[in-house]
């Protein structure tokens, strides 16, 4: 589970595998990618901002951020819900 910080900006975009060659940057599936230099960060560079898409099978999320930490690693692979309400309490 990660935390991202100072989070600028935040999207959700329906968008499935086959649809990722027509993203305005390379993006590979199913992975976290940053975008180095993308045109989201520029208005923001007095921050030094990061851009991650990140694609699952049918969603891709877009997070502009400065810092993110890892909050905890569930080796185990349990139920997501589970997880996050560990974290929560």
């Amino acid at each position: 589970m990660l935390k991202f910080r100072e989070v600028i900006d935040f999207r959700i975009t329906p968008m499935n595998v086959e649809g990722l060659k027509g993203c305005r940057y390379p993006v590979h599936p199913w992975v976290f990618n940053e975008v180095i230099g993308g045109e989201e960060t520029t208005e923001w560079k007095v921050l030094n901002p990061r851009l991650w898409l990140i694609s699952f099978n049918d969603v891709m999320i877009e997070v502009l951020f400065e810092t993110v930490s890892l909050v905890i690693h569930d080796a185990e692979g349990g139920p997501p819900h589970k997880t996050l309400m560990g974290v929560l309490r």
